[in-house]
């Protein structure tokens, strides 16, 4: 698939706002009957005033620009060259002060493009696990405007559509990310309760503290820190349920995705997860549900509601043992012994373990660039009981 050319301002890369960043994210996953996961992940930053760009000439006569802090350009390349197999003519970088900017002319490469699936499938890679990609305002696409449309810096819905038909051909399945604990403050029920306040049909969707409601003052239940651009959604109210088990159904149905994985589910009840569950299954029983918790998640895990989660408790424990050695092995050992005993045999092979995210520290970096104590990190993810997830 062909990019698409964008000409844009300084402010459109930043979404109009000071604190939006420009990124390039992509993460997909290798799994085998919930044993193996591989999840690779590449996102840029900028840093404050200022955007680091890559040029990239391809053989092809593509061009892909992104952004990345400074200290990243040295990881980026090598990445890149392997990932296309040495067709790389050219790679520049260059400093820019967005002030100063006032176009800049892309031919992005989309993220959700098809021609690397053969590369995947040479790798043995069996299911591509997406972050959110549904139309948001932001870089990560947490904050939800729409749930039923892909957001355009990826693409389109038809897009996605020929992905998924030309994975599933070969034997490969999608993971969508399911946002579901919050909306984004442009999604269309949130911006009706601005507009109307008391009066909005919404106003019970979302967990509000009085009227008027303010995103200055965020008198509303918010995601995080009290984050205005990503408000609560009241799972209580059934036609909030509805409306969210309706677009999780949908793409299982009419897009045939193999599954969800649940952002922050912990922070939404057992009962929605218990329908979402039945709701899921009754479409495809073998769809995958994968739920984000970063602590004990025993409740979530007898049969109900998750399939698998995120084993925080196993990250926590790698970076202390073999980055920082804050821990012996017998201490090491016990928290294994420990966290194995929360659950059935079954669900342990299920569990997926992760020795860093893009929500915590990366692990090279809390062991100092000390590469030979991540290659010990990465042998034990690889040989523990569970699902590597990378």
């Amino acid at each position: 698939m062909k990019g698409k050319i964008l000409k844009i301002s300084s402010n459109d890369l930043y979404g109009n706002t000071d604190d939006r960043l420009v990124a390039v994210y992509a993460c997909f996953t290798q799994k085998k009957y919930m044993n193996k996961y591989i999840i690779f992940s590449i996102y840029g930053e900028n840093d404050k005033n200022k955007l680091y760009y890559g040029s990239i000439h391809l053989k092809t006569n593509s061009l892909v620009v992104f952004s990345v802090r400074d200290e990243e350009i040295n990881y980026i390349k090598p990445f890149i060259d392997e990932y296309m197999n040495g067709s790389i003519n050219e790679m520049e970088y260059e400093l820019i002060d967005l002030d100063k900017i006032e176009k800049i002319e892309l031919i992005s490469y989309n993220s959700l493009d098809c021609d690397k699936l053969d590369y995947l499938e040479d790798l043995g890679v069996n299911v591509i696990y997406l972050t959110p990609i549904f139309k948001s305002s932001s870089n990560h696409k947490y904050n939800t405007q729409d749930y039923y449309t892909i957001d355009p810096e990826f693409g389109s819905n038809e897009l996605v559509k020929e992905l998924i038909d030309k994975c599933h051909k070969k034997n490969i399945k999608i993971i969508f990310d399911a946002v579901f604990n919050h909306s984004g403050d442009d999604f269309f029920a949130f911006k009706d309760v601005l507009i109307n306040q008391k009066n909005s049909k919404y106003s019970d969707w979302y967990i509000i503290n009085n009227f008027p409601v303010s995103t200055e003052k965020i008198n509303y239940y918010a995601f995080g820190n009290a984050h205005k651009n990503m408000p609560k959604l009241n799972t209580s109210n059934p036609e909030v349920t509805k409306y969210l088990l309706d677009v999780a159904k949908f793409w299982i149905k009419e897009y045939k995705i193999d599954g969800w994985r649940l952002d922050v589910c912990d922070e939404v009840s057992h009962t929605f997860w218990k329908k979402f569950r039945d709701t899921i299954k009754s479409v495809n029983k073998d769809a995958v549900i994968i739920g984000e918790i970063m602590h004990e998640a025993n409740n979530f895990l007898k049969g109900d509601q998750l399939d698998s989660i995120m084993n925080y408790p196993i990250k926590f424990a790698c970076v202390d043992f073999f980055a920082k050695k804050n821990i012996t092995a017998r201490e090491f050992l016990n928290i294994l012994g420990q966290n194995r005993m929360l659950y059935m045999n079954s669900i342990n092979k299920q569990l997926l373990n992760l020795i860093g995210s893009h929500d915590t520290a990366r692990f090279l970096t809390e062991c100092h660039d000390n590469i030979e104590k991540m290659k010990l990190a990465i042998c034990f993810q690889f040989t523990y009981v569970g699902v590597p997830y990378i």
